[in-house]
């Protein structure tokens, strides 16, 4: 009797989690978009293959937008709400209930974590296969076998959704194996460490496969180079480049020829905007190869120019915070996504228009008392780390403080991938970022718990 009643608590609280934190998104009127959330909308209708991006996301669209407009946006937050959840109860706190839901609520109105949770965009489940990845490797005493093989199944459905998870996960599962190394940790944790290498290698081997059988040929991604090049616009490092090259053969690359017309473009819109010079190649496998030439041209040419800026990008990514980065802007009514609305989702498409192009209040709140939140974080993240570096140093690390490490790894990771693959943008840090919030919040309830007398 005791234990149906502490499941059905277990229940409401998660519920209630889940509805708190969609509160945003209920005011909203609609879950938030943001323009690329029109391929993934694209996929869940047609489920055509998009080189440039990971298509297990549409399927988790089609899957819940059958439960109406509000399907995905819950699903979303049931998720990081239910394995939030499991990570408290692993630690055995007191108080748990209110605790957690203080903690959920000051999430919902100080981080940026809606505008992720509550975003038709993959970005969501960064978080949560890292929450599954911290139960699976520091937590397993307190999972049934059954939850360990589920959060190991949503670990890498989860990762692939998104084409820089995998390339995320291999910096960071190589920095966890490392750091146990050094520690000395158990055998299991290493075979586990093993298991979720091989898996992720193998999600890479997904994407490679899929590009050969869909006719793109051996490749991870058809925009990868694309991405790399907007960073070498903004760096400067392509006008560099071409300077370089098409002063002794003016014909080498097709876009000597429009070197001076390239100055016009920031590296975002050389590679999306119609009229840039970089979209004017055609064939699509023709600017495809000139992107990777120019490239792999740059990094040989100059390599220590490009290290130099692609550790800057990172360190930029590292501190990009903007809650709802890419999601208020007005779009054109010719922009895809809105057309994907109107061919695909015309009973939705009211809905998403004004998710997209309203100027919502609560992007301005959210900044500004964002920032506030960090920045009155600022002491209790430094003495966080200093406890933690100590810990390390004499070898003496609890769970609570390995997760809190697998974090600040992976915020390293993250900016790492990001900032060399593309043009730093707010919203890909701004994902994971809020994490460190709650691994702060959990470090500090479960030191008061050890204190508390017996």
């Amino acid at each position: 009797m005791v234990q149906r009643k502490k499941a059905w608590i277990n229940t409401a609280i998660v519920l209630l989690g889940t509805l708190i934190l969609f509160i945003p998104c209920w005011i909203n009127g609609a879950p938030f978009m943001a323009s690329d959330s029109g391929d993934y909308l694209y996929y869940s209708k047609t489920f055509q293959f998009f080189s440039y991006r990971s298509n297990t996301y549409g399927y988790f669209l089609w899957f819940f937008f059958k439960f109406g407009i509000w399907g995905p946006a819950l699903a979303q937050n049931f998720l990081i709400v239910f394995l939030s959840y499991r990570l408290f109860q692993a630690n055995d706190l007191r108080k748990i209930y209110s605790l957690f839901l203080f903690l959920i609520s000051a999430l919902t109105f100080l981080s940026p974590l809606p505008f992720v949770s509550n975003t038709l965009l993959a970005d969501i489940f960064l978080p949560i296969s890292l929450i599954c990845l911290v139960l699976i490797l520091y937590f397993p005493q307190a999972l049934y076998t059954w939850e360990r093989w589920l959060y190991g199944i949503l670990f890498f459905y989860f990762q692939s959704t998104h084409l820089s998870y995998p390339p995320t996960y291999l910096l960071l599962l190589t920095g966890l194996f490392l750091t146990g190394w050094y520690l000395g940790l158990k055998r299991e944790y290493f075979v586990n460490l093993i298991v979720l290498l091989v898996g992720t290698f193998g999600i890479v081997f997904l994407f490679f496969s899929l590009n050969i059988q869909n006719g793109f040929g051996i490749r991870y991604s058809n925009y990868s180079y694309h991405l790399v090049l907007s960073r070498l616009q903004n760096d400067g490092l392509l006008d560099k480049t071409l300077s370089h090259v098409c002063r002794n053969d003016p014909h080498f690359f097709q876009l000597c020829s429009k070197q001076q017309e390239i100055k016009k473009y920031v590296g975002e819109h050389l590679i999306w905007l119609k009229e840039s010079p970089l979209l004017q190649i055609l064939p699509e496998e023709t600017r495809l190869n000139e992107a990777k030439n120019i490239v792999w041209k740059s990094l040989i040419t100059f390599p220590l120019e490009n290290i130099y800026h692609a550790g800057k990008a990172a360190l930029l990514q590292l501190v990009s915070f903007r809650p709802g980065d890419g999601m208020f802007y007005p779009l054109g009514q010719e922009a895809w996504i809105f057309q994907v609305l109107k061919n695909h989702y015309p009973e939705y498409e009211s809905f998403f228009q004004n998710s997209l192009q309203q100027n919502f209040f609560w992007f301005t709140y959210f900044s500004r008392l964002h920032y506030l939140f960090l920045l009155s974080l600022f002491i209790p993240l430094i003495l966080f780390f200093r406890v933690t570096m100590e810990a390390f140093r004499k070898k003496n690390v609890d769970a609570v403080a390995l997760a809190s490490y697998l974090i600040f790894i992976c915020l390293w990771a993250n900016a790492i991938v990001c900032g060399f693959s593309s043009t730093p943008a707010p919203r890909l840090q701004q994902r994971i970022d809020w994490l460190v919030i709650v691994f702060l919040f959990l470090l500090i309830a479960t030191s008061r718990k050890e204190k508390r007398p017996s």
